[in-house]
């Protein structure tokens, strides 16, 4: 029979139709087949069965018979069967021949999964979402298969949801994926048996795990643990009374911890005696029959703090210092000491460790076990880029963390993909599947094995939207997992089979997802969705602002077009009179509205300075944005009459910008930082005609987009790191308006933030949060508010200043700075930059009296030092009308260095405005 089989190497998708005898498993509405599985077959067998039976019934309307065993009648047979096959773990094959079809899976969860592709490629059911709502059963009165033998393997090994409902782990089974559950639903305490809910597990094929993630704390205290927060106190309190030295040394002294959760500062964990202690609780955790099967993560607590006594500090390698390998030694020396302790008395138990936090490095010194299991929590990770995309800094630092690993030769290292996590592109309604299909694809050469996809309860659970109901985009309403349904329905299929018609999968899975509204508008919605989110510049990720998002619209016009489109999908789906599709496609309209529409809402609310990276290669000018440079660059909308949004990027000798507005003509003003009042422009005519008040200026126009190449050798300028212009779009005769432009050299990476090499931020004092926001002993106490919110300007210094922001117009979104003559009064920004030598401070101001402006520097290491020499204070009488001032200052460029500049009010109250600090 196995020289028979055609032996895949990944999932094939679909059985070849070709000119295969077909046999019929139903035929105009009866059953022509019977179910065979064994009396002492698995439950996941004997579950497959059910589930073969049950969906034929609903799809045919005829009732399919199982039985225990083969039949002397003409019935054809379906039989279900464990045995072991070159396929190894989860793998299965479908053989059909004339006298039946047999589906064999290499374990129980493998015969399950056969079950499930037959239904599916079959009979045409599709498992979208946990639930019946998610479902979609055709109706099909003439079921056949085809003669021929199909073996599946899946492509990754590691293929796992976090979700632990059991309408979860129901979907996730069905859909090819791990279900992974906890030890303790197995065991019935009242008869010492299998409980129901471990019944259900078994029958799902789920990987039952003890006990595991941040669990340093939990190990120590044991049971207690897992209790109410007073139970929890009392019991940490107690082992604090009788063993001090097992808690972490914080300062030189003992520390009991919050024990509210599982981020209290890690325990001593270099004392033998409490790695006894704790390895004594787990063991007794995973005892039972269950506990050693599925992997148990034995992570730090959710916290960088750690013990900080001699022997502690002794377990980190000294080479990893202020790297984010820093506590990988003695991490990875506790997990090899608990497991070595755990495998004396359960050798076949199944233990892992995690990269993570201040250890994604492997360590220097310790060599990890390698039964081990790692999983990499590379929280970090990019979801508009796949994990080997060249250009993609933030990935680019993951293949780095997987390089390191790969050349340990771990076993099992696979990734946590935190995508429907706050700010990840499940929550955020992102189309990320592509994405994730290509990252799939790239894993075995990174040495992964792959991932589990983190993701909350499928279902309104009262814990769950209690937990979240201060969590943006939903508060409290649980959407994410309709916001993400498709990424995960695609990543099953793409998990077993990452070359697979992906093409094919999507317009299938939207099509019968969103019925009439996918053609009536929804498909043409998504790709242009789709295509604004792949080329919006930047990254996107766990923990990136919430603005992120929104950046997705700042193209021109695609708010509306995206707008109408899904209008135009609600109006088809409402024709068509199904209210399982309408009441998905009005569900996608609130998403969309909670989170993209929301984003860039606050996008507009919170538009700062643009950063400008210094050009890494040629480019071509031709009007279109193609190149690299302009493909990473930020962009900068620009809300006047004539919306538009600029980008740019720069040599020392060159400014290079692009614009894109919405008709009719176009003037584009800048300025050098050299004090003046001087504004450069460029402008484009409603003709296309280009002028430019500086010389030798080439330029590209493409309908509403220009391209310009600023020459800067005739200005006796040039772009510096950590240099700040000005530029706006719109009325080039008024001095208000413009917004910052700040020279960076490239975008910065994930693991060694290089040194910023702008700091001086919010020249134009736009930005800003309400003082409440700030922590009670930093808050502003005598700054009033003038505006509404958000009222104190960032990130300058001011809690003892006195003073005000305010508005050029009522309401409007250009703001200054009032300072008043308060003897206490210090309104301050610092700078750091890797420029030595002469600097330079411009602001505009007005007002009755003086102002004086003071600058030193600083030294940041070990503590901070005034270089009394370098300080030096300058006063300027002011007008009634806005002038322009400058002072210069100078940076001795010593490594540690940084220089602040404070504003002082000498004896009237001054507005300040447009306030710029630049290296000269």
């Amino acid at each position: 029979m196995m020289k028979n089989m055609l032996i895949a190497v990944v999932a094939t998708l679909l059985f070849s139709a070709g000119c295969a005898k077909e046999f019929p498993l139903v035929k105009d509405g009866v059953a022509m087949c019977r179910i065979v599985v064994a009396k002492d077959a698995s439950y996941a067998e004997k579950f497959g069965a059910k589930e073969l039976a049950t969906y034929l019934e609903r799809a045919s309307g005829a009732k399919v018979g199982i039985v225990d065993r083969t039949e002397n009648d003409a019935a054809y047979r379906i039989t279900i069967t464990v045995k072991s096959n070159p396929l190894e773990e989860d793998g299965f094959v479908i053989e059909t021949n004339q006298k039946g079809t047999t589906i064999i899976g290499s374990n129980p969860r493998g015969a399950l999964y056969g079950c499930y592709r037959l239904l599916k490629d079959r009979v045409g059911v599709r498992w979208f979402m946990p639930g019946e709502d998610g479902e979609y059963v055709p109706s099909k009165k003439t079921v056949t298969v085809v003669a021929g033998s199909t073996a599946f393997k899946p492509a990754l090994r590691c293929r796992n949801v976090s979700s632990t409902w059991n309408s979860a782990l129901l979907w996730e089974v069905r859909n090819g994926f791990v279900p992974n559950g906890m030890t303790c639903w197995y065991e019935d305490k009242k008869t010492g048996g299998l409980s129901e809910r471990g019944r259900q597990c078994e029958e799902m094929g789920v990987a039952p795990s003890g006990i595991g993630g941040h669990v340093m704390s939990a190990l120590m205290f044991g049971g207690g643990w897992g209790k109410t927060k007073p139970e929890r106190l009392a019991t940490a309190t107690r082992y604090f009374k009788e063993h001090p030295e097992w808690f972490p040394m914080i300062k030189g002294e003992r520390y009991l911890g919050t024990v509210s959760n599982e981020n209290s500062p890690n325990p001593c964990l270099s004392n033998p005696e409490l790695l006894d202690h704790m390895a004594s609780n787990l063991i007794e955790a995973i005892k039972g029959p269950y506990g050693a099967v599925g992997y148990c993560t034995l992570g730090n607590n959710d916290t960088t703090k750690w013990c900080e006594c001699e022997k502690c500090r002794a377990l980190d390698a000294p080479e990893a210092k202020g790297t984010q390998g820093e506590r990988a030694d003695r991490y990875w020396w506790v997990v090899n000491e608990l497991a070595k302790r755990v495998w004396k008395v359960l050798p076949d138990a199944h233990l892992g460790g995690w990269a993570y936090q201040d250890f994604w490095f492997p360590p220097r010194c310790v060599k990890p076990d390698k039964r081990l299991k790692v999983t990499v929590s590379f929280n970090c990770q990019c979801w508009r880029h796949a994990v080997n995309d060249p250009d993609c800094t933030v990935n680019r630092a993951f293949r780095e963390v997987y390089a390191e690993w790969k050349k340990l030769g771990m076993p099992i290292v696979m990734n946590r993909d935190e995508i429907a996590c706050s700010g990840a592109p499940g929550s955020d309604y992102l189309p990320s599947e592509r994405v994730l299909r290509d990252s799939f694809r790239a894993y075995p050469e990174l040495g992964c094995a792959g991932s589990t996809l983190f993701i909350a309860a499928p279902s309104d659970t009262p814990e769950f939207c209690a937990w979240e109901r201060n969590d943006w985009p939903f508060y409290g309403k649980n959407l994410r997992w309709r916001a993400m349904w498709q990424t995960l329905y695609l990543a099953g299929e793409l998990m077993w089979n990452p070359d697979a018609d992906f093409d094919a999968l999507y317009e299938e899975s939207n099509a019968l997802y969103y019925g009439k509204a996918w053609e009536g508008g929804f498909r043409d919605f998504k790709r242009l969705q789709t295509k604004l989110f792949e080329t919006t510049p930047g990254c996107i990720g766990l923990g990136m602002d919430l603005t992120m998002v929104g950046r997705c619209l700042d193209v021109i016009g695609s708010e509306d077009k995206l707008g109408a489109l899904m209008e135009k999908a609600v109006a088809a789906a409402k024709a068509e009179a199904d209210p399982k599709c309408l009441k998905r496609i009005l569900t996608d309209k609130e998403i969309f509205e909670k989170t993209w529409l929301d984003s860039a809402k606050r996008r507009r609310a919170e538009l700062g300075a643009l950063d400008v990276f210094r050009a890494e290669r040629e480019i071509e000018l031709d009007g279109e944005a193609r190149e690299h440079d302009w493909k990473v660059a930020n962009v900068r909308p620009f809300f006047g009459k004539n919306r538009a949004n600029v980008r740019a990027c720069w040599k020392e000798r060159e400014l290079r910008l692009f614009v894109e507005w919405e008709q009719g003509p176009m003037t584009l003003s800048f300025a050098f930082p050299d004090g003046s009042d001087k504004v450069e422009r460029v402008s484009v005519s409603a003709s296309g005609k280009v002028s430019s008040t500086v010389p030798d200026v080439c330029a590209k126009i493409n309908g509403n987009k220009a391209e310009f190449a600023i020459p800067l050798a005739s200005t006796g300028w040039r772009c510096l790191d950590g240099g700040n212009w000005k530029v706006k779009v719109g009325d080039p005769d008024s001095l208000h308006g413009f917004v910052q432009m700040r020279m960076i050299p490239a975008r910065q990476g994930v693991f060694k933030v290089e040194k910023t090499y702008s700091y001086w931020r919010n020249a134009t004092f736009d930005e800003g949060y309400p003082t409440s926001n700030i922590a009670k002993a930093q808050q502003w106490v005598h700054w009033t508010n003038e505006i509404g919110v958000p009222d104190v300007p960032r990130p300058w210094g001011g809690p003892q200043a006195w003073g005000a922001t305010k508005s050029h117009e009522p309401g409007g979104s250009d703001r200054y700075v009032t300072i008043l003559p308060e003897k206490e009064c210090v309104f301050s920004q610092g700078y750091v930059a890797p420029v030595s030598g002469k600097m330079r401070l411009t602001f505009r101001a007005r007002g009755k009296g003086s102002v004086r402006v003071w600058s030193a520097c600083y030294h940041t290491e070990p503590v901070t030092k005034l270089m009394s020499e370098t300080a030096k204070g300058e006063t300027f009488k002011l007008t009634d009308a806005w002038q322009t001032y400058s002072a210069d200052f100078t940076k001795t460029g010593a490594p540690d260095e940084s220089v602040m500049v404070r504003f002082f009010a000498v004896d009237a109250p001054v507005d300040i405005d447009d306030a710029y600090f630049n290296p000269l």
